[in-house]
């Protein structure tokens, strides 16, 4: 994003089992901040859906996540 510190990340994971069928997808979209020098403050929303199964699942996450590098 221009002329901020934000960094917007995208992932996908598909989970196949050795049947090659799929079983879940989850899907993630968040941003990651800088607070200083080696500390990034991430918040992420990730959706995960179950696939082949009698009563599938859908899971709302929502993750903050302080992380250091050194």
């Amino acid at each position: 994003i221009r002329k901020t510190k934000l960094t917007p990340n995208i992932a996908t994971e598909y989970f196949i089992d050795s049947d090659v069928i799929l079983n879940k997808l989850r899907s993630t979209v968040s941003l990651e901040y800088p607070l200083a020098k080696d500390f990034n403050f991430e918040l992420a929303y990730r959706m995960q859906q179950e696939f082949n199964v009698n009563n599938p699942n859908t899971l709302f996450i929502l993750e903050t996540r302080v992380s250091y590098d050194f």
